[in-house]
């Protein structure tokens, strides 16, 4: 059986300017903490949710489907870049179906940037200081450093295994 649940992981961005977008949110600048979901009983209704740091509201919820590419499950912390107010997710593929499972959403209204397939990923992407690379693991054993602009391959590697926990940037 499946459940639901929120992955246990958050990213944080300070100062956000929302626009109209409805709610207690609208028209206001605010720290936000950007969660994902963990719905096993779906490969494909999974959200991201823009809470409110100082109340919990949600601010705004991007979910798969509909008008957007659908969403598996999202397992790691978000990469967030306070540079270009995007918030990066990850997730599955649903097997790895032509769902994508990197996600850059617009952190001030929750619209989708980009999106991209490189198969299941369950390690969290990291930005590079100057915030223009993505890194992404895979589950495949595939590391890609992608363009933040627009999610397009700038290199990837294949590092003869399953890519887990947290990768690391130095310098």
């Amino acid at each position: 059986e499946g459940s639901d649940k929120l992955n246990g992981s958050a990213g944080v961005q300070s100062n956000v300017t929302l626009g109209s977008i409805g709610g207690s949110c609208a028209n206001s600048t605010l720290t936000l903490v950007f969660v994902g979901t963990y719905r096993t009983s779906t490969t494909s209704a999974n959200a991201i949710h823009a809470l409110s740091i100082a109340n919990g509201d949600i601010c705004w919820t991007f979910t798969g489907g509909d008008a957007n590419p659908n969403m598996d499950i999202l397992p790691g912390a978000p990469a967030v870049s306070a540079v270009d107010n995007t918030v990066y997710f990850v997730g599955r593929a649903a097997g790895g179906t032509v769902q994508p499972s990197v996600w850059a959403l617009n952190t001030q209204d929750g619209t989708l940037r980009w999106s991209r397939n490189l198969g299941d990923v369950d390690s969290p992407p990291t930005l590079n200081s100057s915030k223009t690379t993505l890194y992404v693991g895979t589950n495949s054993g595939t590391l890609y450093g992608l363009n933040t602009s627009d999610g397009s391959t700038r290199w990837s590697l294949n590092v003869g295994g399953q890519v887990s926990g947290f990768i690391w940037v130095q310098g």
